[in-house]
């Protein structure tokens, strides 16, 4: 097994196809985009309750600004065309207050950035992802919404679905 160094801590970690793009996105979040270390957490576990049933899964990266998860990213192996459902799911459900509000898919290539909330893509390509900046300001006109709980249970089984089926985490 190969392995490669985390940007993010230095750690040799397994280099696969999904880690391979989630460490170009990180480097490209930092030396492009602003953002510091600290504000990129990779790997995120999170817990969920699914029809009284616990479901453990990872947030492939985030954007945590002042506490807050501000963006949460799907790094996928291979082309970006089926990841948008859950990455939008994931956005709207993982944190219980409230939604996440921008959810991108990105390969290191090429990248695909949601409003969670509104469920709308906001623009492609990797130069599109908002920088350190773009989100405050973003942030400055868009308020932390919690996702309707009578949609909760729904988007829930909307992202396992997807989730079950990925590999190479």
């Amino acid at each position: 097994m190969e392995f490669t160094k985390d940007y993010l801590t230095g750690d040799e970690i397994p280099l696969t196809g999904a880690e391979d793009n989630r460490q170009k996105v990180i480097k490209f979040l930092v030396e492009e985009k602003g953002y510091s270390k600290s504000e990129i957490k990779r790997k995120i576990s999170f817990e969920l309750i699914i029809s009284d049933e616990k479901y453990i899964t990872e947030l492939d990266l985030a954007i945590v600004i002042d506490g807050k998860y501000c963006a949460a990213f799907k790094t996928p192996a291979g082309s970006l065309a089926s990841w948008d459902r859950e990455i939008i799911a994931a956005s709207r459900i993982l944190v219980k207050d409230y939604q996440i509000p921008l959810a991108i898919v990105a390969n290191g290539e090429t990248a695909d950035v949601f409003d969670s909330v509104k469920g709308v893509r906001l623009a492609s390509g990797m130069d599109n992802i908002p920088s350190r900046q773009d989100i405050e300001a973003y942030l400055k006109e868009n308020s932390f919404v919690k996702f309707p709980e009578e949609r909760a249970e729904r988007q829930k089984m909307v992202f396992k679905t997807y989730d079950t089926l990925n590999v190479n985490r």
